[in-house]
Order: C-alpha cells, then structure tokens, then sequence
C-alpha cells in the first residue's frame, strides 16, 4: 500500500471516529506488527504494511472499531481474569479471551454494518495469501496449539480447512453463540482448562512411553511430542493469542 498522506490519514481517522461513535485517537506506526486498540487509553494503532490492499486497511479499521464498540471500557477485565487463573497464568488466559472476543465483536460489527461482511471476506483471503505468517498459516494445522486453530477457524475457515476434535469442535462451535463478555470469558476459561488438559494428557503419556521397557516406545523420533505439540512449558507462551486489543 502507498505510504498515506496527511489528508488521507485525518480522513480515515475520522471514519473510524465516526464508526466507533466517540472521539477515539488513530494513529498509524510503522513499527506495529498489527492493529490494535487500547480499551483503556482508547488508542486505535494502525501499522503500516508495505502491501496493504484497500480491503485489508478497511478491515483492521473495523476490527479495531468494533473493540471501541463491543469490548469493555478500562482494564477491570485485567481482575476478572487474574481471580480465575491467577496472575502466573494471567497471559495464558488472555490469550483465549482475545480469540473468542475477536469473533464476538466482529459478529457484531458486521451484523451492525452489513456491507462489511464482504469486507471481512476479502480482506482474511488476501492476508492468506500476502501474511500468512500472521495467522500461523506458514505451519503445520495440525501442530498448531488449540487457541491458535480456534483464531485461523474464525477468521479464515471459509477458506481453510481446521482440524479439531470432537472434543474440541464442542466448544469451538459455541465460540460463535457467544453475546456477551461474560459468556466469553466463561467460554475463554473452558478451552484454556481443556488445552491445559491435554498438554497434561500428553506429558503423562510420554512420561509412560520414557518409562517403559526398552523396545516398546514404536518408532516416534527421538524428543519428539507424540502429534507435534510442544510440551507444557514451551508451547502455550509461544501461542499466537493477541495482546490487549490487538487483532
């Protein structure tokens, strides 16, 4: 995308004013990795992408406006968390919080505007194509831990195919009943207890193979995770889960 000009810059910081329905600050920063917006400051960061289509500039726009509009003032919600996992687990938790509330408030937005919808549409197939990076669609789905397959599945699923189990699918389709921030916060802590379990799960049986008698472990390679999932400890640091307001 051309660099923007003055004018350009003050036009779209208006409509994002005017969307979000308040005087919220835009600024764009070539130093961003993605847009954000601060639910507290009220800050809407735009990064500045060397190949940025007019779709994808007006659908990070709208995401981010729809977190002015949808997600909750301030930072109490930084409590809220803390009391259910506690603060050791905190940015583990908000990981899962900022998934599930990215699919809540752009349902929302796009039920608001309805012509963003082909908006959203377009603009998730170009970033597969031009960043997939940014969504971790450079891996392996099926090594990729549950929250950040819960992230491709609702912004890209009409266009790739995620792998869940039935277990997983439970609560994945409940990602989009969800209407409130209670609901998903609720919803957020399910599937960090059920991820949780299952690096649980899986060191417990590594732990049984590494135990066992010589000979009897098949043939998995050597220090590797039974289906590539990186052990507790090493993997959920590393998921791809947004930073406050991010995405």
């Amino acid at each position: 995308m051309p660099s923007l000009n003055r004018r350009q810059v003050e036009s779209l910081s208006l409509v994002a004013r005017l969307l979000a329905s308040e005087n919220i600050r835009v600024q764009h920063s070539a130093s961003a990795q993605t847009a954000s917006f601060e639910t507290k400051s009220r800050v809407l960061t735009l990064p500045v992408w060397k190949e940025m289509s007019g779709d994808l500039y007006d659908m990070l726009v709208a995401h981010e406006v729809a977190h002015a509009l949808f997600t909750p003032k301030g930072d109490s919600w930084v409590k809220d968390l803390i009391d259910l996992v506690g603060e050791k687990n905190f940015n583990k938790l908000k990981m899962y919080v900022n998934v599930v509330e990215d699919a809540r408030i752009e349902r929302s937005m796009k039920d608001r505007y309805g012509g963003l919808r082909s908006v959203f549409a377009r603009a998730y197939r170009d970033l597969t194509v031009k960043n997939p990076k940014l969504l971790a669609l450079d891996q392996d789905l099926n090594d990729l831990p549950l929250i950040d397959r819960v992230n491709i599945h609702y912004k890209v699923g009409f266009a790739v195919d995620v792998p869940f189990s039935a277990e997983e699918m439970a609560l994945v389709k409940r990602v989009a009943e969800t209407k409130s921030w209670e609901e998903v916060v609720a919803l957020s802590k399910e599937l960090y207890d059920l991820s949780k379990q299952q690096k649980q799960d899986k060191k417990d049986k590594q732990e049984g193979e590494d135990s066992a008698p010589s000979g009897s472990k098949g043939e998995q390679g050597e220090g590797e995770e039974a289906d590539g999932t990186p052990s507790d400890g090493e993997g959920e640091d590393e998921e791809r889960g947004e930073t406050e307001g991010e995405g």
